[in-house]
């Protein structure tokens, strides 16, 4: 999309809202219903939309996982923490696969990714990752699915 249509959809999107509304509005590059910025952006173009989102009327929202580069058009994997717990829930809308690898997530969390979800809807299956050199585990849906695991070692940091 070009700068002009960007301005041009821009424009007729906010002419329905008035300014106080607008001023709540949250500003995001991306949801839960959408590509991940990251995947469908030019080179450059999630920074400028980052800009953009922190400088347009609205409240800024950084969508879960895009603070480090997810990327994605499927759904997201991401990890949830309280005091008490820690979970890893996966979600997709179609046929979807990740690895996820120990510069990710703990060794003993990697290995209760293998063990029964805590809920598991459609399809979602967990396995030792395959590619060599990879040490992780590899989560699959063939449709739309979810899985929730629950992860040990949550480490609450010193206050």
């Amino acid at each position: 999309m070009d700068a002009e249509d960007f301005l041009a959809t821009h424009q007729d999107l906010a002419a329905g809202f008035s300014w106080s509304v607008r001023q709540n509005n949250m500003s995001a590059l991306n949801t839960h219903d959408t590509a991940r910025a990251g995947t469908v952006m030019i080179d450059g173009g999630p920074d400028v939309g980052a800009a953009l989102t922190f400088c347009l009327p609205g409240v800024p929202v950084v969508f879960a996982g895009d603070e480090f580069g997810l990327e994605g058009f499927k759904g997201l994997a991401f990890v949830r923490e309280t005091a008490e717990s820690s979970v890893l829930v996966f979600v997709t809308r179609e046929a979807a696969d990740i690895v996820l690898d120990n510069s990710v997530l703990s060794d003993a969390q990697l290995e209760a990714l293998l063990a029964s979800p805590l809920h598991r809807s459609g399809t979602v299956t967990s396995a030792p990752a395959q590619p060599a050199g990879v040490e992780g585990v590899y989560l699959r849906a063939d449709g739309i699915s979810a899985g929730i695991w629950e992860l040990p070692g949550t480490v609450i940091p010193a206050g």
